[in-house]
């Protein structure tokens, strides 16, 4: 009875394929990266529709080698775009598993893009991401000795496995998308869709564009291309996903930015417009930017803390009068009467002399038969203003980098150096990261007028020693982690130095 049930499931999903292939036979040609029989490539359809496929690697304790994907050459067309989306999410959908038993190896791990991947036997219990087509948008995690591994972007991930703190091995994936595209030809159908405004063509081609070349130069063109066709009301998804694509992905510069922050304010479909903290950085360097979200801000009575922050930093660089007058109302209205004196140019009904006299309204007492009071605050000076401006900016740093913002860490810490304030510990956290920017130049300087005997001292001479070695000065490097052994040599960063000099 079995027997019967199974040849006709079989004969039903052989039955199903050559409907499809027939179907849509126009659109495929099979090819691969190596000589490959019809009998193997019929083999591979086979294991596809399996959940699970499990890879041997040996076979009676012989190593066998191991066989490259095979690709498919896909023709390409308006309708033979909108076809292959919906098979990539169809089989996306079907949560195919490829099982692979962890081998030390240079030789890259293989799946399709629309497949996850469990590397099973792992020696580690740690990882360090070293090299992926996008910063985001995949997934690898690492739990018990099982590592997972996700992407529909084609590509090869470099990954650096760790014992604790100690180096284990590099490997490597190989995300291959199932089907081979002319991508001069798919770049042409994405222009001809913006040109001729078909939105749903223009968001699918630039997608597939996207899952085949994610490190291409034009992605950052193709993605402006398709927010400036679409908008949030019918299609929220894919314009948050594409903002946030660019957002992660790029380094924009002022005029690029200035496009997106509009377009975002374009798109807002709440009441209110908030600007993203991508924003809010404040940068002298990019006056244009920072204009469109002082107005921005500036259009809202309530605005959030980091907009605060940003019109205080732009103030404190400008001193515009605008500026001044806008935060002098909003800590007026907040109640905080010394900041409304510092900033207050134009006189919003407060006394400019040496005190300031302000009547207010107390609920609670007016219950009790007392309508008014008044109170009689003394300016705080500015040299104490400043110095909460500087802890606040210290704070904001060092939250940066534990985020591993480093670039907006730097401008915070910048700002507070400024004012002399912790400077060790700020040359230590500007040190870090300018070395996690690889600017190793910048994190020598930083890193060795730390005051050693407050910060911990094997690290510092860790990454001292590192950053040496990684501009090619070995002597100081093993200077450096010797020091760094012998401050600590049970402590991580004195496992590390040790692990290190051997490399050298």
């Amino acid at each position: 009875m079995k027997k019967i049930i199974l040849i006709s499931i079989t004969t039903l999903l052989l039955t199903s394929c050559s409907y499809l292939e027939r179907t849509y036979n126009k659109y495929f040609q099979p090819t691969s990266f190596e000589t490959t029989t019809s009998d193997e490539i019929n083999q591979v359809s086979i294991e596809e529709q399996t959940p699970t496929i499990e890879i041997s690697s040996q076979s009676d304790g012989i190593e066998e080698p191991k066989k490259e994907l095979t690709q498919e050459n896909f023709y390409l067309s308006d309708s033979g775009v909108m076809y292959l989306s919906e098979l990539l999410k169809q089989e996306r959908s079907s949560n195919i598993v490829r099982e692979e038993q962890y081998k030390k190896t240079d030789i890259p791990y293989e799946l399709y893009t629309t497949e996850t991947m469990l590397i099973k036997g792992i020696p580690a219990n740690n990882f360090k991401i070293l090299s992926a087509p996008l910063k985001s948008d995949f997934l690898i995690d690492l739990k018990g000795d099982t590592l997972t591994f996700n992407s529909s972007y084609q590509g090869e991930y470099t990954i650096e496995l760790f014992k604790d703190l100690e180096y284990v091995a590099t490997l490597k994936i190989k995300n291959i998308l199932k089907y081979k595209l002319d991508n001069g030809k798919l770049y042409d159908i994405i222009l001809d869709s913006f040109t001729k405004k078909k939105t749903d063509l223009l968001i699918k081609s630039s997608q597939l564009y996207l899952y085949s070349i994610p490190e291409n130069i034009r992605q950052k063109e193709i993605t402006f291309m398709v927010l400036g066709v679409i908008n949030s009301t019918s299609n929220a998804e894919v314009f948050n996903n594409k903002v946030k694509f660019l957002k992660e992905n790029y380094i924009l510069n002022e005029e690029e930015k200035i496009k997106l922050l509009n377009l975002e304010k374009a798109n807002n479909n709440t009441r209110v417009f908030i600007v993203d903290s991508y924003y809010l950085v404040y940068d002298k360097n990019t006056p244009k930017l920072n204009e469109v979200v002082k107005d921005y801000i500036k259009q809202r009575e309530t605005p959030t803390a980091n907009e605060i922050n940003f019109l205080i930093a732009m103030y404190e660089d400008k001193k515009s009068d605008d500026i001044a007058n806008y935060l002098a109302a909003f800590y007026f209205k907040s109640g905080d009467i010394a900041k409304a004196n510092y900033y207050n140019k134009n006189g919003i009904d407060l006394d400019k002399s040496t005190k300031i006299v302000k009547t207010l309204d107390l609920s609670k007492n007016k219950a009790e038969g007392e309508k008014n009071q008044t109170e009689i605050i003394t300016p705080v000076s500015e040299e104490k203003i400043q110095e909460v401006a500087s802890e606040k900016d210290f704070k904001a740093g060092i939250e940066a980098y534990k985020r591993r913002s480093y670039n907006e860490a730097l401008i915070f810490l910048d700002k507070a150096d400024n004012q002399a304030y912790n400077n060790s510990t700020i040359n230590y956290y500007r040190g870090l990261s300018y070395y996690y920017l690889k600017n190793y130049s910048s994190a020598i300087d930083n890193l060795e007028k730390v005051d050693i005997s407050k910060e911990n001292i094997s690290e510092i001479y860790y990454y001292l020693g590192v950053s040496y070695n990684l501009l090619d000065n070995k002597e100081k490097a093993k200077e450096y982690l010797e020091k760094s052994k012998e401050a600590n040599p049970t402590s991580t960063w004195g496992r590390r130095s040790s692990i290190y000099l051997l490399k050298i």
